[in-house]
């Protein structure tokens, strides 16, 4: 029943009593009780109001007959989970249990019933039906409460997956940001950097436009195209067609402030709006979509960022345009901090030239200081929100005018406290090229510095590497009156390059061919190397993906490794579970952190691990351990996956390389196999036909009786040959993916197994072959021929793998639709580790390879034959007590048992 339910009738008593006088006094009773009543004309008026969400019901025992019964408790039944209608139904008073049989389908129902016996006192009738009220009010709250916690669980889903795309958007982000800020020093080639780094991420192809200083035009500033060709022509194009603000998608754009999306579909509708010239240059191009968005920092709109593709179907979506926007908006910044760098430059000569014209006359020097005090004013707060170490120094002593809050932290020392004091930090590198700029007049620069960065109280140092660009400012004489020292922190950027390329060399080295005890060894020193870290594990899942197996060690006791791993639980578990990197800063307040046996000391420390993930394959995990407690940071743990990666690709070359060799090895076995037994029938037909020739010679003719033998034996080995030669027809069909073609006609399975048993029970003297069947007969429809072949192979299997002797035994019974066969030897038995994969083609038994001749095809051809019937084969074994192998084949339709 669908959400009945109307919370307005949920405090209503719906009245059934069609006979008598019941049903209006029952309704006087209760409405002076203040409990609404509403009494229903008959049982299809009562079921229909159901929808209305009544709170209780009152019927009378006469109101239902057995029928009726049914109806309401079928319609009762079909309320939501949380719905438990009350029912309070009025009975004969003495009345015998047979007497209210018509009531039983909706006692038996499970529906909420209450019976009260007649004469009811009217405090009665009042209880019964308040406390009907009450629990049903009760279950609409407990409805509530199911709703706000699908709602919340609704809520909470949306905001992980959105949380997802904003964490690997704010990666492309800081990333592209990064990129920008190592451009920012250098105007055009920021601009550069800015379309191809956006062309990457987004694609197809992107350019730049920058307004113009007259403010009503825009200039190509740049362009980037994979293909050079398209992008020299699309340069040319744009650069003989003039851009105005307002014209075309660009102008549009920088007139709007908002985004522009054209897919392929508004290409010609776009066209259209432009005036001839663009359109001619728009028409001749291959672009087929575009998105253009505005260039925004510091409250204005310095140009239009466009992109475009030449594929037609490819336009951009709206997650597009929310992250060029992003990636627009940062570029603006560090295009303007760039602007802004050159303004700074200029505003220096122009702070020169007032100094001078300040010396000429008292007067024009006041006007001029208070307006280079708001100058300078202005300038500082520039340079203080300038995201980069900037420092002034004035004069031939250095002494300095302005520091900003982040060259202050290098020095260790407040912006106010190195006002008016001589230049003479952060390092001894940096005052000589202060020295040097000031004297040369010509712009110093120093490449990844390292200097001082963030001391605390204590004057401990946190060391960073920055770059370093020393400009002299000049008066207006062209004299150099000072410096400018700009800083940009670049430490984190060669930290992930040096580590980068680290990863690489040992990523090449895990590359190469090793056998997979070496490459685990290899994995572990590497990743120490890596991480800077003396402890390492490496663990790998076992076959059935329940725990780790430790495989390899660095500064683990020797007898750790073998050891098992518990995935439940564990740090390793949950980091394989999660699919990412995890770590414990401090181990010793963590729970569920299992930690190694080291070789000297206890661990109490730090632990990091990251899963071996090979596509959607997990492999296991790789640990690093700090014997003293270690802040793990975000790039500790992206470089320990991206290791993990190259592990993953590594371990899994490796056991790729070590199972092709094992095929063929495999392959070989097989081959020598196949042609020795190949030779066994061909040397029975030699052998025949040699003995005829020479009775031909002796005698000149052949008797019938040894010429019949002759060709019984000719005909038994030909036979034994084709059945080989088409067990590996089916072997090469199979492994090409090609399913066997059967030919089906009615086969009796207890007739062929007792052909069988005989035929081989003539070929030896050790065994005993007995066939068990209570069945005369056990027809199905079956290829005869080829599951002729599949149980010679297994009874051939077992009298094979019994070389002592002893019975086989071939067991044939129906178990409804199925024929049942098993056939049991008391041979050596198969290894319990080898039984998953005895199955599989050429797999052998480590207990018989090297001591029993065979191909491997055998056990495996049979199980395909009954696959491809539609059965399945089981086998149970333990070595030195022989095996059991069961085949179940569907009868596939008539089928007869005598």
């Amino acid at each position: 029943m669908t959400e009945p339910l109307l919370e307005a009738d949920s405090q209503r008593v719906l009245i059934l009593a069609p006979f008598g006088r019941d049903a209006s006094l029952a309704e006087q009773v209760l409405q002076r009780s203040n409990i609404a009543t509403r009494i229903c004309r008959d049982l299809v008026d009562l079921l229909h109001s159901l929808a209305s969400g009544p709170g209780a019901l009152l019927v009378t025992q006469e109101a239902l007959s057995q029928g009726a019964a049914q109806s309401l408790a079928a319609s009762l039944g079909q309320d939501p989970p949380w719905s438990d209608l009350p029912v309070v139904v009025l009975v004969s008073g003495g009345a015998e249990l047979s007497s209210i049989s018509n009531l039983t389908p909706l006692l038996e129902s499970g529906a909420n019933v209450t019976l009260l016996e007649r004469p009811v006192r009217k405090a009665t009738l009042v209880s019964a039906a308040g406390a009907a009220l009450r629990a049903r009010h009760r279950q609409y709250q407990v409805r509530d409460q199911l709703r706000a916690l699908d709602r919340a669980d609704k809520e909470l889903r949306q905001a992980m997956s959105q949380a997802t795309a904003n964490q690997q958007r704010l990666q492309v982000l800081v990333a592209l940001t990064a990129s920008f800020a190592e451009a920012s020093r250098n105007l055009p080639v920021l601009l550069d950097v800015v379309v191809r780094r956006v062309s990457e991420v987004i694609g197809e192809g992107s350019a730049l436009f920058v307004v113009r200083p007259d403010g009503r035009t825009l200039g190509l500033d740049a362009l980037y195209h994979p293909d050079r060709r398209q992008a020299a022509a699309l340069r040319v194009a744009v650069t003989n067609a003039p851009l105005h603000i307002g014209e075309g998608i660009t102008g549009r754009v920088i007139q709007t402030g908002t985004s522009i999306n054209v897919t392929d579909v508004d290409r010609e509708a776009y066209a259209a709006t432009l005036p001839p010239g663009p359109r001619a240059t728009f028409e001749g191009t291959a672009i087929r979509s575009m998105l253009a968005v505005p260039l925004r920092a510091s409250g204005r709109i310095l140009g239009t960022l466009v992109l475009w593709r030449t594929q037609p179907g490819h336009g951009y979506t709206s997650e597009d345009e929310a992250l060029l926007q992003e990636l627009a908006d940062r570029a603006a910044l560090a295009i303007d901090n760039a602007q802004l760098f050159n303004e700074l430059q200029q505003q220096a000569e122009v702070h020169a030239r007032l100094n001078t014209a300040l010396r000429e006359t008292g007067i024009e020097r006041d006007r001029a200081l208070a307006e280079a005090e708001q100058e300078r004013a202005r300038l500082h707060e520039l340079f203080r929100q300038v995201p980069a170490a900037v420092a002034t120094t004035r004069g031939p002593d250095h002494i300095i005018d302005f520091a900003n809050s982040v060259y202050s932290r290098i020095v260790g020392r407040g912006p106010e406290d190195l006002i008016g004091t001589e230049f003479g930090e952060p390092s001894p590198e940096l005052v000589e090229l202060v020295k040097r700029a000031y004297q040369d007049g010509e712009t110093q620069v120093s490449i990844e510095l390292r200097v001082g960065r963030d001391r605390d109280v204590a004057r401990n140092v946190d060391e960073a590497l920055f770059n370093f660009i020393v400009q002299p400012y000049r008066d207006a004489e062209a004299n150099t009156e000072g410096v400018i020292v700009h800083g940009t922190d670049v430490t984190e950027l060669v930290h992930a390059r040096e580590r980068t390329r680290h990863l690489q060399e040992l990523t090449v080295q895990l590359g190469q061919r090793h056998d997979t005890a070496v490459l685990f060894t290899k994995i572990v020193d590497a990743v120490a190397e890596l991480l800077d870290v003396s402890i390492t594990g490496l663990y790998l899942l076992d076959q059935d993906e329940q725990d780790f197996v430790a495989v390899a060690g660095r500064g683990i006791e020797a007898g750790m490794v073998g050891s098992r791993l518990p995935r439940a639980g564990s740090l390793a578990g949950r980091a394989v579970e999660q699919r990412r990197a995890a770590a414990v800063d401090d181990a010793s307040r963590a729970e569920n952190v299992v930690l190694p046996r080291l070789i000297e000391g206890s661990l109490g420390g730090s632990v990091a691990v990251a899963p071996i993930l090979a596509e959607d394959e997990a492999l296991g995990a790789i640990e690093v351990y700090s014997a003293e407690v270690r802040h793990w940071r975000s790039d500790d743990l992206e470089l320990l996956a991206a290791f993990a990666a190259a592990a993953a690709a590594a371990i899994t070359n490796a056991r790729l390389f070590e199972r092709e060799q094992q095929a063929i090895r495999d392959r070989d076995d097989f081959l020598a196999a196949a042609s020795h037994d190949l030779k066994n029938p061909l040397t029975a037909i030699r052998g025949a036909g040699q003995m005829l020739e020479r009775a031909l010679a002796r005698s000149g003719s052949v008797t019938p009786d040894r010429l019949a033998a002759s060709l019984r034996t000719i005909a038994g080995a030909t036979e034994r040959m084709t059945n080989q030669i088409e067990e590996l027809l089916d072997v090469a069909r199979i492994r090409l993916g090609e399913p066997l073609q059967l030919e089906r006609s009615p086969t009796d399975i207890v007739a062929m197994v007792k052909q069988l048993a005989a035929t081989h029970q003539a070929s030896t003297e050790q065994h005993s072959i007995n066939v068990e069947s209570g069945l005369p007969s056990l027809e199905g429809s079956w290829d005869t021929r080829r599951l002729s072949r599949a149980v010679e192979n297994l009874l051939s299997n077992a009298l094979k793998y019994s070389p002592h002797g002893g019975t086989i035994t071939l067991a044939v019974a129906r178990r409804g639709d199925t024929a049942v066969l098993e056939v049991r030897d008391e041979g050596i038995g198969i290894p319990e580790a080898d039984l998953p994969r005895v199955a599989e083609r050429f797999m052998r038994a480590a207990n018989v390879r090297g001591r029993i001749e065979g191909t491997g095809i055998g056990l495996s051809a049979a199980a395909q034959i009954v696959r491809e019937h539609g059965g399945r084969i089981d086998v149970r074994s333990g070595e030195g007590i022989g095996t059991t192998v069961t085949a179940q084949l569907p009868l596939d339709g008539d089928s007869t048992t005598a």
